[in-house]
């Protein structure tokens, strides 16, 4: 029997709290903007005769870029930061203990988001 032994220390929390819930929440939704974004962008993209029609006699591909969709785009990265910058807010909050962890995945989203309004912006003069 070992007297000086300490008692092991239980884990006071049972499940998941709201704010780390909202945080995936958040961390879900970046990710389904950015895909977004990345659809606008290829729907913005100039266009290429396909194989089969790779003289463009029936239709002639666009070769500029639609700056509608890249407005849209633009506005989706914008929406992306916000959100992403939201959820490092709370995540940072929610960190009490040393075994909580900042959210990998808002840190990436945060930094795509921005490097893609500046690209956006520098390049289309908006």
């Amino acid at each position: 029997m070992d007297l000086y032994r300490k008692p092991a220390k239980t884990e006071k929390r049972r499940r998941r709290n709201p704010i780390s819930k909202f945080v995936f929440v958040v961390s879900v939704i970046c990710w389904l903007l950015f895909v977004v974004t990345l659809v606008y962008i290829g729907m913005a993209m100039p266009q290429r005769p396909t194989i089969f029609d790779p003289k463009g006699i029936y239709t002639t591909a666009r070769t500029y870029w639609d700056t509608e969709m890249i407005s849209n785009a633009f506005a989706s990265l914008n929406i992306t930061l916000a959100m992403s910058l939201i959820g490092l807010a709370l995540n940072a909050i929610r960190m009490k203990r040393a075994s909580d962890k900042i959210n990998p995945s808002l840190l990436f989203m945060t930094v795509l988001s921005l490097t893609g309004i500046l690209i956006i912006y520098f390049n289309f003069n908006f």
